[in-house]
């Protein structure tokens, strides 16, 4: 099985046999879609590309650490599918975090931007649904649902658990409740 993955910046990682790619490297022959995960922190940014290479065989995979590593012709030479962007514990809310998701969004304007977040948060899902985040991930889901989950929002639908939305409807109805606006839940 070949792995595409393109690492970005480094250019010093010279792969382990993986299919790990040169810093910027697309596979321009195959021109296969390719799916952007951003991560500031090596190892993670790393070891999900590797899954996610390995899981999504039919896509290429392009990592950085900040959407201003992808440089301008990654964007023209793949047809992303996906932008994923690991918040890891930044709010929804951060400054850096939201220029992250808007550099993405000017990146590839159709592009469907997915966020990945090491805490569940109904607020910060309502919050990234609110910036036109389609998709929000906890990793604490299996690799497996993460793989169904990417590929949900690829196709055009969107993601987010259901037990943050379980959540997040208990929270409206009891604000609703003591707003005294029971009737409009109904």
């Amino acid at each position: 099985m070949r792995m595409d993955i393109s690492l970005m910046p480094d250019a010093s990682y010279s792969g382990n046999g993986t299919g790990v790619l040169p810093c910027g490297k697309i596979d321009r022959a195959s021109r296969k879609p390719a799916i952007v995960y951003i991560d500031r922190k090596s190892l993670t940014r790393e070891c999900v590309g590797q899954q996610l290479a390995m899981l999504l065989p039919e896509t290429a995979v392009v990592i950085a650490a900040s959407v201003e590593d992808i440089p301008k012709e990654a964007s023209e030479a793949s047809r992303f599918l996906v932008g994923i962007l690991h918040k890891h514990t930044a709010p929804i809310g951060d400054a850096a975090l939201e220029d992250q998701l808007s550099r993405l969004a000017d990146l590839a304007p159709n592009l469907p931007r997915v966020v990945f977040s090491d805490i569940d948060d109904a607020d910060d899902i309502v919050k990234a649904f609110g910036l036109g985040v389609r998709g929000y991930i906890p990793i604490n889901l299996p690799i497996k649902q993460v793989v169904e989950a990417i590929r949900l929002v690829s196709a055009g639908g969107s993601y987010f658990p259901s037990s943050i939305l379980s959540l997040s409807m208990q929270r409206s109805a009891a604000q609703s409740c003591t707003n005294g606006k029971v009737s409009e839940l109904y």
